[in-house]
């Protein structure tokens, strides 16, 4: 008697449009050559590494503006999305409503004390580099896609004069005044605008989000 296999359905839940974010660059590591460069730089200093191993990323100082983006994307684009995640892998990924809500209240609170939210409270280093006189209240934390080197590129409008042209990608060689872009650190305390994608992660003791980015022009 021949039987015939029942039919398996998988709902997939679209990814959201990443998080455009403009901010001041702080100490960002590019590649894996920065690491190593960093390491070096330490070892010359006679500084000791810090308590968790370096990764590509870096952060953005962020004014208040982009704060409020960051919160209204996460509440109404991304904690959604993880919902949905959620029910369409029976679990697996994304996070259970109660867990959303409860990252939701943290987000809508501005309570950024906890480590595994993409917004971190400034420290006092952060406070004593930036100045009195800045308009920075918070920072977002990135990474690199998976561990991978984030690529650097400039924008430059398509009619110089025209501020309403299209913008288009150009060799950072033809950029005056930016330096070494292979040089550690480089473009830290410059604006950039970076299109980030959120990461959901539940663990045993903490649940949360990651930032990653693959490009910062």
């Amino acid at each position: 008697m021949a039987t015939t296999a029942k039919a398996t359905t998988t709902t997939t839940v679209a990814y959201p449009k990443n998080l455009p974010v403009l901010g001041q660059l702080s100490f960002p590591l590019w590649s894996e050559e920065d690491i190593t460069a960093l390491a070096l730089w330490r070892a010359e200093k006679g500084y000791k590494a810090g308590q968790y191993p370096d990764r590509v990323g870096g952060s953005l100082f962020l004014t208040q503006g982009q704060v409020d983006k960051v919160q209204s994307y996460i509440i109404d684009t991304f904690l959604p999305f993880t919902v949905a995640q959620y029910a369409a892998t029976s679990g697996k990924k994304g996070f259970s409503p109660e867990a959303a809500k409860e990252i939701e209240q943290l987000v809508m609170d501005a309570d950024w004390s906890e480590a595994n939210l993409p917004i971190r409270e400034l420290n006092d280093k952060d406070i004593e580099n930036l100045g009195e006189d800045t308009d920075i209240v918070a920072k977002l934390s990135f990474s690199g896609s998976g561990g991978n080197e984030i690529s650097k590129k400039a924008l430059a409008r398509s009619e110089a004069e025209d501020r309403t042209s299209d913008l288009e990608v150009v060799s950072l060689d033809s950029v005056a005044g930016i330096g070494d872009p292979d040089r550690l650190w480089w473009g830290a305390r410059n604006w950039f605008r970076g299109a980030f994608n959120l990461n959901a992660y539940t663990r045993e003791i903490k649940k949360g989000m990651v930032v990653y980015v693959q490009t910062c022009p």
